[in-house]
C-alpha cells in the first residue's frame, strides 16, 4: 500500500511573515497603478448643470469619457445637460479636489452645440476618472456622440445620429435619419429606425427594427437580428459565432447571397437559385428584377430569412 504523507510546513518567523505581506500588498498596489487605477483609490462624484438657449443649430456634439450618455428630446431652442463628474485620489479629500481637473463646457459654436468633458492634465489617459451625461436637445436634432467605457441611449430624438463608444451598449429608439453606430463589447439595439444604418460592434449582438432602410451590420461573436423592410440598395449582415435572423415583409423582393459554416440556412420564400446551392451557401432571387441585394455571412451558426407572420415585421 502506498502511503501519502501530508506535506510538512516550514515555520516562518513572525517578522518575516509581516514583511512578506507588506511586500505583496506593495506589489499589488504597483501593478494596479500601472493599469491606471488602485484598489485603494478614493472616488468622489458631483453633478453639474449646464444649459444653452436660443439654439438654432440642429447638430449637437457630445464628447465625454468613461461614462454613459443618455439623450432625450427636450424643449425647442435649448440644450440642457446634467454631467456627473468623478474624481479620484489616494484620499477622499484628494478625490474631491481632483474633480476640478475634469472640465465641462456646453457652448454654441458655428453650426453646432458642443458638450465636452475632458480631464485637463492628461486627456488621453484619464485613469478611473469619468463623466456621464444626461442631455435634452431640441426635437429633430442631429447627434454626434463620443464616449468610452459607457452605454449610449438615445430616445426619440428623430434625426441623423452618429454614436461611438467602447465597452458599452448602444440603444436607439426612433432615428429617422442616417444612423452610424460603433462600439465594442456592447450590444446594439435600434428600433423605429429608417434610412441608412451602419453598425460596427464586436463580441455582442445587434438587433435592428427599421422601415425602408439600407443596412450594414458587422459584428463578431453575437447574433444579428433584423425585422422590417429594406430600401433599394445593398444591405449586409455579417457576424461570426452567431445566428443571423431576418424577418421581412411577405411581398419582399430581393437577391440573396447567404453563407455560413456549421449551421443551416433556411429561406421561407420561393427562391430562384442563381448559383450552385450547398449546405454552406445559398444564392438566388426572390421576385423578379429585385432592387434589393442582401448579403449574409456567419460561422458556427444558422441563417434564417423569413416573411413576417403578420402585416408588420417585428422582433420580440
Amino acid at each position: 500500500m502506498q502511503r501519502i504523507h501530508p506535506a510538512t510546513s516550514r515555520h516562518i518567523p513572525r517578522p518575516a511573515r509581516l514583511a512578506a505581506v507588506v511586500a505583496a500588498l506593495a506589489a499589488v498596489a504597483i501593478a494596479a497603478g500601472c493599469g491606471g487605477g488602485s484598489p485603494f483609490e478614493a472616488r468622489s462624484t458631483e453633478s453639474r448643470e449646464l444649459s444653452v438657449t436660443d439654439v438654432d443649430q440642429p447638430l449637437v456634439v457630445i464628447e465625454t469619457f468613461n461614462g454613459q450618455v443618455t439623450v432625450r428630446t427636450g424643449e425647442p431652442g435649448r440644450v440642457d445637460a446634467t454631467v456627473e463628474v468623478t474624481g479620484v485620489g489616494p484620499t477622499q479629500a484628494e478625490a474631491e479636489a481632483d474633480r476640478a481637473n475634469v472640465a465641462t463646457t456646453l457652448e454654441q459654436e458655428a453650426g453646432r452645440v458642443r458638450l465636452r468633458a475632458v480631464y485637463g492634465p492628461n486627456p488621453a489617459s484619464p485613469g478611473n476618472r469619468g463623466a456621464s451625461a444626461t442631455v435634452t436637445v431640441p426635437p429633430g436634432s442631429e447627434l454626434d456622440i463620443r464616449t468610452s467605457n459607457g452605454a449610449v441611449t438615445v430616445d426619440r430624438v428623430g434625426a441623423a445620429l452618429r454614436a461611438a463608444t467602447s465597452n458599452g451598449a448602444v440603444t436607439v429608439a426612433g432615428s429617422s435619419g442616417d444612423t452610424v453606430v460603433e462600439t465594442s463589447n456592447g450590444e446594439v439595439r435600434l428600433t423605429a429606425a429608417t434610412g441608412m444604418i451602419d453598425v460596427r460592434s464586436s463580441n455582442a449582438g445587434v438587433t435592428v427594427e427599421a422601415t425602408d432602410a439600407v443596412v450594414a451590420v458587422d459584428t463578431s461573436s453575437g447574433a444579428v437580428r433584423f425585422a422590417g423592410s429594406l430600401a433599394p440598395g445593398d444591405s449586409s449582415f455579417v457576424t461570426s459565432n452567431g445566428a443571423v435572423d431576418l424577418v421581412l415583409p411577405t411581398d419582399a423582393s430581393f437577391a440573396l447571397d447567404a453563407s455560413t459554416s456549421n449551421g443551416d440556412i433556411t429561406v421561407g420564400y420561393p427562391l430562384a437559385s442563381s448559383g450552385a446551392a450547398s449546405a454552406a451557401r445559398v444564392q438566388g432571387t426572390v421576385g423578379s428584377d429585385p432592387a434589393i441585394a442582401i448579403t449574409i455571412e456567419t460561422s458556427n451558426a444558422g441563417v434564417t430569412v423569413q416573411p413576417a407572420p403578420a402585416t408588420s415585421a417585428r422582433l420580440p
